[in-house]
């Protein structure tokens, strides 16, 4: 029975992103002829490390994701052998766990940014309001939040196109960047797009590669 037939289907779009969820670096290379990475985490040069306002944040959103990506590659839909269902409860409470620190920590200290956090500690941060599906309200108020941030570059660009396409999908609008894809036919094909003809326009402008290419890279 094919893939999209047996996992659920949201564990598996929820698994799916992070495999869409890379640095620009690697948006415009070519294609790696093994399967994608799950999100890139580049450490902070010791500059960077050195300025940064608040290391325990950053240590604590380092640990969070970490959480948040081991519940991804233990049984996830790479792993024919897992228990889906297992699997999925497993997911949904590291997110659900996650997502109420995460809004404690907004709260608390405003959105977590670069010179807070690190370039590694906010996209941390990012990540976890990204699977806090369960929470559109939070994620809608995350996204304003780093989109005035990036304006300054003290959140990602690129970052903040993720997870405008996902509180858009959660919103039942279309997408703007198409980012996020879903299961057809033992295919991964891009949700819903506003505006597809300009979609590549939109990308270039982030520094991100084609879609044509992107779709073809997260089917390799």
């Amino acid at each position: 029975m094919s893939r999209s037939a047996t996992y659920p289907a949201t564990f598996c779009l929820v698994a799916f992103v992070l495999l869409l969820s890379v640095p620009p670096a690697a948006e415009s290379s070519d294609p790696p002829g093994e399967a994608p990475p799950m999100v890139v985490f580049r450490p902070p040069s010791s500059e960077e490390l050195a300025a940064i306002t608040k290391p325990d944040l950053r240590m604590e959103l380092l640990r969070l994701a970490a959480a948040d990506q081991q519940a991804r590659l233990v049984g996830g839909c790479g792993d024919e052998k897992a228990d889906v269902e297992e699997a999925a409860a497993n997911v949904d409470a590291v997110d659900q766990a996650n997502t109420a620190r995460i809004r404690r920590i907004v709260e608390e200290h405003g959105w977590p940014t670069v010179a807070m956090v690190g370039s590694d500690g906010a996209r941390a941060a990012w990540l976890l309001v990204q699977h806090a599906d369960h929470e559109l309200e939070f994620q809608q108020h995350s996204l304003e939040l780093m989109a005035s941030h990036a304006e300054n570059d003290q959140a990602d660009r690129i970052d903040v196109a993720y997870l405008t396409d996902r509180v858009r999908v959660n919103e039942g609008r279309p997408q703007l960047y198409g980012t996020q894809f879903y299961w057809a036919d033992d295919k991964r094909v891009p949700q819903p797009i506003e505006d597809p003809d300009n979609v590549d326009e939109r990308r270039k402008g982030l520094g991100m590669r084609t879609l044509r290419s992107y779709s073809k890279f997260v089917n390799t």
